[in-house]
């Protein structure tokens, strides 16, 4: 979504339409809406119109580019949970697996551990996790938050239905 670039802000107006005219029941949204919290909080406001929501951050959503703004793992664990959850959206990993209809949605970032592209890309020193976690750490925690997520999925024991895994990367 990258909507702290102007152009992108303003088409949200126009696909919020566009989501409602196609009757869409689920809107998910797969990160990477903006550094600033305020305008992820204003994006999920605006693409608040289908019957439920599910957003997954991504690593924009993680950056704290401003200065004085919160540090990566706050904005993960805390704020970008109740900024969804003060829109109505479910958040994942965190309120994950979540159910709607026939279908269950499971949701990591799905971080990179590094493997693919090397230290060329190094997601983790762009963010700023307390205390600095290597970027196979952090993937490592996110296959075990999706782990967590399908064993709540297998102990209720939901029989049927479509299995949807969300992730940003």
């Amino acid at each position: 979504m990258h909507v702290h670039y102007r152009s992108n802000l303003e088409r949200l107006p126009a696909l919020a339409r566009e989501i409602q005219e196609l009757g869409c029941e689920v809107v998910v949204l797969a990160g990477d809406v903006s550094h600033r919290l305020e305008e992820v909080d204003a994006c999920l406001d605006q693409l608040t119109v289908a019957k439920e929501h599910v957003f997954v951050p991504g690593n924009h959503d993680l950056w704290p580019v401003d200065e004085g703004s919160p540090g990566s793992r706050e904005r993960y664990e805390q704020l970008l949970p109740e900024v969804c959850r003060r829109r109505g959206w479910k958040c994942l990993p965190h309120d994950g697996p979540v159910r709607f209809g026939l279908a269950t949605f499971f949701g990591v970032t799905g971080w990179p551990d590094g493997s693919l592209v090397g230290p060329a890309l190094d997601e983790a020193g762009t963010c700023e996790w307390t205390p600095r976690e290597p970027d196979s750490l952090l993937a490592s925690q996110d296959a075990e938050r999706l782990r967590a997520q399908l064993d709540r999925y297998r102990i209720r024991g939901d029989p049927e239905g479509a299995l949807v895994l969300v992730t940003h990367f």
